[in-house]
């Protein structure tokens, strides 16, 4: 996978030993995601061309710390694990390719399916 997305490789290479994220690879260009269909493009091949790198860039979406140096932070609260995945995204050398991921706020659960819509 490594050789279809250099651009995240080097994140990887970033991130502080022990650490475990959940995140996703999403096309992303000018600030907004591209539709799944752009990121098949480079799924199935061997190689990428420039023009395809240039075409269907690719983002990293940090939305969960797991472990941190080597700790597992799964059983912390939510808020707490977000800070620190805060901390890392925003202390990252790729600020345009490792993104944290927009909270939702609602008050209640209708709310969140509006928010859906």
């Amino acid at each position: 996978m490594t050789e279809r997305y250099p651009e995240i490789a080097a994140i990887g290479d970033a991130l502080p030993d022990g650490t475990v994220i959940d995140g996703e690879l999403l096309p992303f260009k000018a600030g907004a995601p591209l539709p799944f269909a752009q990121l098949q493009r480079r799924i199935g091949r061997k190689t990428v061309s420039k023009g395809i790198l240039a075409d269907v860039p690719v983002v990293l979406m940090a939305y969960d710390l797991l472990e941190d140096q080597g700790v597992d932070r799964r059983a912390e609260p939510l808020s707490q694990r977000r800070e620190r995945l805060a901390e890392i995204v925003n202390g990252s050398p790729f600020p345009s390719r490792f993104l944290l991921s927009p909270t939702v706020e609602a008050g209640d659960w209708q709310a969140f399916a509006e928010a859906r819509e």
